[in-house]
């Protein structure tokens, strides 16, 4: 009679648990159905691998919806759609686009929905009342596969160049130059007692050229008021010398004048002097011819005088004085 007790309370639960389960089935299927969602078509360029029904659709990293169905575009064959599902209201904009994320280490893709602005409008419907489309834009993964055969081909150059550095001879120089460096330490360790000597000597010439240039520049004052002194005496000297020239200049004038003017007497007089002398004055003729000599001499001087009186006077190849 126990027996018969207990198998009936266990089958009492079941039922209930059956029916409870049922319940909660047709609740959850009802509340699947009574949630709306928007379709859009992704376009991807590469591939998709990872991806596929029932992947996680994510707006920001919210989770927003799933893919429902996954195929080649039959308008272009390089380009793989995927269809999704989003939950209604979510702002999906013109500028919005799609890219193909891994979540973690299990390699499952997912749909990250990116970008959008306020400002944008809505996407538009697709043609032939198919969903809009959002264009997908090159995940990580993809650049990343896209780039290797450049970053293989750059890797292989540079170990080329690595393999060229290191060459055996290129290794046998760098050895010679750690020899020679090493021949220079040794070297500079044995006479460093006279590089020390060196380096005192060096500081000691350093300090007296310091202590040099010191008393040139406290000699500066000194010799620049010698030097002024120097150009006032030079300036007085010279508007001396400019008046003694003048003065030279009209005596000058006034001898070659008296020149001029004994030579024209002694002109009208050697005709006469000569029909003298050939009655017996030779004597007095030689001393007027002389004395013509004389005055053309006299003459020959002024005239050099004038065109170049400093020259006449110091001399054509005297030089003023030079300060050392």
């Amino acid at each position: 009679m126990e027996t018969r007790a207990s198998h009936f309370v266990v089958g009492i639960f079941v039922l209930l648990s059956a029916i409870g389960l049922a319940g909660f089935g047709a609740w959850l299927a009802k509340t699947k159905t009574d949630q709306a969602y928007d379709l859009y078509d992704v376009s991807f360029r590469g591939s998709v691998n990872g991806l596929q029904e029932g992947s996680s659709v994510l707006y920001r990293g919210v989770p927003v919806g799933r893919v429902s169905h996954i195929a080649i575009d039959r308008d272009n064959i390089t380009r793989v759609l995927a269809t999704i599902e989003v939950q209604a209201g979510t702002p999906i904009k013109e500028d919005t686009s799609a890219q193909l994320a891994i979540q973690g280490i299990t390699g499952i893709a997912s749909i990250e929905l990116l970008g959008g602005s306020n400002d944008s409008a809505d996407v538009e419907p697709g043609e032939d009342g198919r969903p809009p489309k959002l264009e997908a834009a090159p995940s990580a993964i993809e650049k990343f596969v896209q780039s290797t055969p450049e970053l293989l081909a750059n890797t292989s150059a540079m170990v080329d160049r690595i393999s060229v550095l290191l060459s055996d001879e290129n290794i046998q120089a760098f050895t010679t130059i750690l020899e020679d460096l090493a021949k220079t330490a040794a070297t500079l360790a044995e006479n460093r007692g006279e590089f020390t000597a060196l380096l005192e000597e060096v500081a000691s010439a350093s300090t007296n050229a310091s202590d040099a240039a010191a008393a040139a520049k406290a000699l500066m004052p000194d010799i620049q008021a010698a030097l002024a002194a120097i150009t006032q005496r030079s300036g007085a000297i010279g508007d001396s010398a400019e008046t003694t020239l003048a003065e030279f200049g009209e005596t000058s004038k006034a001898v070659k004048n008296l020149a001029w003017r004994m030579d024209r007497i002694f002109g009208e007089l050697e005709r006469p002097l000569d029909d003298f002398g050939q009655t017996g004055m030779y004597d007095f003729s030689e001393m007027v011819r002389e004395m013509r000599q004389l005055v053309a001499s006299l003459s020959r001087i002024t005239t050099e005088f004038e065109r170049d009186p400093a020259g006449f006077l110091i001399g054509g190849n005297q030089r003023g004085f030079v300060p050392e």
